[in-house]
């Protein structure tokens, strides 16, 4: 299918001034090579710190893009944020890439992600559960609830290629994500927590079916500068009020219908 022209990375940004000065060089370096167009689209949800400071200085030496929320408004809303500004600017065959900021995501498997999608994916994931990927160093409350969450909705929604449905790292071929906004609107994301990840890749493949590949990613928890942001019990109570609510209405619809 050839290479995109154009990458798009959508990096959510809440209090992570500490970072984003090493991480945004990083992901411009990983793609430089590709010989691809490059857009970076730092979405500063409302951050405390100096955040949207040090997005808007590193804006003068990368093609980057800054978009800001004033106040707080949750990972769901910086999602839809993010992957409609890049969409709209996007065409069909172009890459949006999804990241977190708090340098868990290895820039340097950006190429390898391309690749598969010169090669006709319509998502890669950057996976846990791939061969040479692993958690690293990841606490144990969060560990048994991804463990958790990947296999309850790995066995209610089998989509051919995923394993890590509950992962940010990703890849989507522009098109997919233009369809899914086409027929879902801002409520391809209705979910308000991280739950947002495993609904967005549902809501997706029943919009049309998937080709998902995996690359194995090691998820270094042990370099994340400052707190996490996952409020767990209430992540959990949300997974289990989602995957209730898609069983019903996806099914019932024959998949790809919204939400009742």
């Amino acid at each position: 299918m050839g290479l995109p022209r154009k990458v798009f990375v959508v990096v959510p940004a809440y209090n992570e001034e500490g970072n984003l000065p090493s991480l945004l060089p990083a992901i411009h370096a990983a793609l430089v090579p590709c010989g691809v167009a490059i857009e970076i689209i730092v979405v500063n949800d409302g951050s405390r710190d100096r955040t949207l400071e040090v997005a808007e200085r590193l804006a003068g030496s990368l093609p980057l893009r800054v978009i800001s929320h004033p106040t707080n408004l949750g990972v769901a809303r910086v999602f839809t944020t993010g992957l409609r500004a890049a969409a709209e600017s996007a065409a069909d065959e172009d890459v949006i890439v999804l990241m977190e900021a708090d340098s868990t995501n290895d820039p340097a498997l950006l190429p390898d992600m391309l690749r598969c999608i010169e090669d006709g994916s319509d998502v890669v994931i950057g996976s846990r559960y791939e061969s040479g990927g692993r958690y690293h160093r990841f606490p144990l409350k969060r560990m048994v609830l991804s463990l958790g969450a990947n296999a309850l909705v790995r066995a209610l929604f089998p989509i051919p290629g995923a394993r890590d449905y509950t992962i940010f790292y990703r890849a989507y071929r522009a098109g997919i994500l233009k369809k899914g906004f086409g027929r879902f609107g801002d409520g391809l994301i209705e979910t308000r927590t991280f739950v947002c990840n495993a609904e967005l890749l549902i809501k997706l493949n029943s919009v049309v079916p998937l080709r998902v590949r995996e690359v194995p990613l090691v998820y270094r928890y042990d370099l994340k500068k400052g707190r996490s942001k996952m409020p767990v019990m209430r992540t959990l109570r949300e997974y289990v009020a989602f995957l209730w609510r898609a069983r019903h209405y996806l099914a019932g619809a024959g998949g790809g219908a919204k939400e009742p």
